[in-house]
């Protein structure tokens, strides 16, 4: 007699789909929330490295020195008057061109005298300082430092621009000079000061060059001067 095997009732061949899950979109809002603030932070982060690197970018940009031939900078006046002269000599120092400085100087004669305050031995060293010696001094420290140098007419009502002789005036400018790294001129609280007496002369074309230059002290002691400067390259 054979023994009846129990069936097992049949499988439903068709899988019923999944229920759909309503935890997913909580899921993907939760997991929103906690990105943003990541992304967040990052762009800040990016942003103030952005910034930084323009400021450096700044930072180390050179002095624009000497322009190209035939080219003048925007600061750069024809020397028509003593006044022009004087601003163009205050920018040829800050903007660190020595070529334009050197058409400032009158080739034939120009002389510097340093105060007799600062002592014989640089009256000894700067003996004889004339166009070439200055032209050296100015090529040596223009394009490689960072000056500040202001240019301003005495109070001294005694020391106000006035008309000279026909081709010929004397020119005085107060003087403050920062040149960073110098002994003599370090910084804006120890910066070199003085009066800058200047002999102008004028060419057949009524452009203005130096002649002479004689630096003066206005404090006794414990500042540099120009004098002090030169001496000091």
């Amino acid at each position: 007699m054979q023994r009846l095997k129990k069936q097992k009732p049949p499988r439903s061949e068709a899988l019923s789909p999944p229920e759909t899950s309503h935890r997913e979109p909580l899921l993907s809002l939760r997991f929103l929330m906690k990105l943003i603030p990541r992304l967040l932070l990052l762009m800040l982060l990016l942003a103030a490295a952005a910034v930084f690197l323009c400021g450096c970018t700044l930072f180390l940009q050179p002095r624009e020195g000497d322009p190209p031939d035939g080219e003048t900078p925007w600061w750069w006046q024809e020397p028509s008057s003593p006044q022009i002269l004087s601003d163009n000599l205050q920018n040829c120092w800050v903007y660190g061109s020595s070529s334009l400085y050197a058409d400032l100087l009158d080739e034939a004669n120009f002389s510097f005298t340093p105060d007799p305050l600062d002592g014989d031995w640089l009256i000894e060293l700067l003996e004889g300082w004339d166009y070439d010696r200055e032209i050296a001094f100015a090529d040596q420290i223009l394009l490689t430092q960072d000056i500040t140098l202001t240019l301003e007419m005495p109070d001294d009502p005694g020391l106000a621009d006035e008309p000279g002789p026909v081709g010929e005036t004397d020119l005085y400018r107060d003087y403050v000079l920062v040149i960073p790294g110098n002994d003599w001129a370090p910084d804006s609280t120890n910066a070199a000061k003085g009066l800058a007496a200047f002999h102008l002369v004028e060419d057949g074309l009524g452009l203005w060059s130096i002649a002479a230059w004689r630096d003066e002290r206005t404090e006794a002691t414990g500042t540099g001067d120009w004098g002090l400067i030169r001496g000091s390259y």
